[in-house]
């Protein structure tokens, strides 16, 4: 974290310093600065939500990034509740990262399930509101955790 700090002051220094010079407004950067200070230096991706059938939830995917793992997650919204249920974690492969692609592909199972449904059932993480547990498939048999090195090649290289 230490590390990360002292980048990103480093950086902020040269934008405050160049934005002075260019007259530019600077609120921008000093919010960004704090958005990642607060973040914890976790890059973070929300992406659409879906609507259940019976209009009563909506579900979306997430993906959280650190220098080592990324993270898939689902929030669920139900009435004035809401969970977040992190699916999985993997490797983080940064911009190569297959992770990228699985958020695409989540949608309501039926009432009770939300989650991802990649490659016409190459890959399958369902969260189950009602008994708030997670199943996985690959190529449709059920497995206790995803083996990405068959979903993704560069996971296939993961020592972790």
């Amino acid at each position: 974290m230490g590390k990360y700090h002292y980048i990103l002051d480093m950086i902020q220094t040269a934008m405050m310093t160049i934005g002075r010079e260019q007259g530019w407004d600077n609120a921008v950067f000093v919010s960004t600065y704090r958005a990642v200070i607060e973040s914890r230096f976790i890059f973070a991706i929300d992406y659409t939500a879906k609507t259940s059938k019976d209009r009563k939830k909506i579900g979306a995917s997430r993906i959280e990034k650190t220098e080592m793992v990324s993270a898939g997650y689902v929030i669920i919204h139900e009435g004035e509740s809401m969970r977040k249920v992190k699916l999985f974690d993997k490797r983080n492969w940064y911009w190569y990262d297959g992770i990228y692609l699985l958020p695409k592909c989540a949608k309501w199972a039926d009432l009770d399930r939300f989650g991802i449904n990649y490659g016409k059932g190459a890959l399958e993480i369902w969260y189950s509101l009602s008994q708030g547990n997670i199943s996985y498939f690959q190529n449709g048999q059920s497995v206790e955790h995803v083996d990405f090195g068959n979903v993704f090649s560069l996971d296939r290289y993961a020592t972790t």
